[in-house]
């Protein structure tokens, strides 16, 4: 992904926090395997099987290796194992990501000029493919509806397109199960901005939900990006699209002479969608980092109309304002927990090493509980560093028992790898 997005708000969103946040417990956290990979790792993601919630498949993009790493877990998370990818031991390519069906395959992609996506009928014990997404594409989603229904259901993808100003938004649809993939719609739904994608969802009536940054360069003396969160959405695979719908909005800074904070600012953000059945089934939820009173801070908004409208942002964390807070994502449990996770670097006094932490809310997203540090040993990674904030994007999904999975780039002996843990929510 392209190197140079960071955020700066223009107004400071009001905070939601409540105190106490009781019935909220982490366990087994550490490095996903023993391993030691000579690779930095960062850029985590993670994905649970949903006919066998036991397995669980999570990557890390190898910064030096040009490929992706990924392992697997059949015991719920308990122990990990290395895949061996094609290109010994990487899957090559960037910006590595992981799905899985309704079927229980899994399908794992990887961004060179255009991105390749290997699928797994096995839990990931075995791969075939790639299917080839030729293109000059950037930083590629790929989404597989957890549909049981008769016949094959289709896999999603899709990704920028171009590069520049006006750059377009490409959509690729697989009525094969991943084996070929199949460009149905490509919009510049913003003209005269990059339009950068954010995520990618599928909502219970099949509607394909579109997530994207819409930003443009302007030069007062240095680069100021005027940004705004969009959202677009398809009722046909993608064929045809709404919108674009208003999100919250965010202005982006890229000021060569503040590297700091624009590799700190990076980070894609993340959407979730509450399929409890409950009282906020069908909530969409998106985060990101938000600049207030200065300081990158993890923010909220929900929409209860599939991304049409959106409610005002709320700020997750109440402490460690005066300090930058990157890659924030999202997930909602069975119960309608909505769990935010984040990595935060309020207690190194130079506002470099990080901790990860996260915070829940029971009432829709609209009020967080105090947030909680998972790890207690920090990450350190050097100033200027390209994935300075661990990555663009980091793993959290919902247990089907309740609950969440987190896996982000921790402290490793040749730099960064991938650290997991359990949160618990009573």
């Amino acid at each position: 992904m392209a190197g140079f997005l960071a955020l700066l708000a223009a107004a400071s969103p009001v905070a939601a926090q409540e105190p106490g946040l009781s019935g909220v417990e982490v366990d087994g956290v550490g490095p996903l395997v023993e391993e030691v990979v000579p690779f930095r790792q960062v850029e985590t993601y993670l994905a649970v099987d949903p006919t066998d919630s036991t397995t669980m498949i999570a990557t890390a993009l190898a910064d030096s290796a040009d490929g992706g790493l990924a392992y697997v877990t059949r015991d719920g998370g308990d122990t990990w194992t290395r895949i061996d990818g094609p290109g010994d031991p990487v899957f090559p390519g960037g910006d590595p990501m992981v799905d899985f069906d309704g079927q229980g395959r899994a399908y794992l992609s990887t961004l060179a000029s255009g991105f390749s996506v290997w699928r797994s009928t096995d839990g990931g014990r075995t791969w075939s493919g790639p299917a080839e997404v030729g293109g000059t594409l950037d930083r590629q989603w790929v989404v597989a509806p957890e549909s049981t229904g008769d016949g094959e259901q289709p896999v999603y993808a899709a990704a920028r397109a171009g590069r520049g100003l006006d750059a377009a938004i490409a959509v690729f649809v697989s009525g094969d199960g991943g084996r070929t993939f199949t460009e149905t719609a490509r919009r510049t739904p913003d003209e005269g901005f990059l339009n950068a994608v954010n995520d990618l969802e599928v909502t219970g009536d099949g509607t394909l939900v579109l997530p994207y940054l819409a930003f443009t360069m302007q030069s007062r003396g240095r680069e100021v990006g005027r940004g705004r969160q969009r959202v677009l959405r398809s009722r046909d695979d993608g064929k045809t699209w709404s919108g674009p719908h208003q999100a919250p909005d965010r202005t982006v800074f890229t000021n060569a002479a503040d590297e700091d904070l624009m590799y700190k600012g990076l980070g894609k953000g993340g959407a979730a969608l509450d399929r409890s059945g409950g009282e906020y089934d069908g909530t969409l939820y998106m985060a990101w980092s938000h600049v207030v009173e200065g300081f990158l801070q993890p923010m909220l908004a929900r929409s209860r109309d599939g991304g049409r409208s959106w409610s005002s942002p709320v700020r997750v964390n109440g402490g460690g304002r005066r300090s930058h807070h990157s890659t924030p994502q999202v997930a909602v449990d069975p119960n309608g927990v909505v769990a935010v996770t984040w990595n935060d670097r309020r207690h190194d006094p130079d506002d470099q090493c990080y901790h990860h932490y996260v915070a829940v809310s029971r009432d829709g997203g609209r009020t967080f509980g105090e947030e909680r540090r998972i790890s207690e040993r920090q990450t350190c990674l050097p100033s200027g560093y390209r994935w300075q904030n661990g990555g663009d994007t980091q793993g959290l999904v919902a247990l089907p028992t309740g609950g969440f999975r987190t896996v982000w780039s921790g402290p490793g002996p040749h730099g960064p790898r991938p650290w997991t843990a359990e949160i618990h929510v009573q």
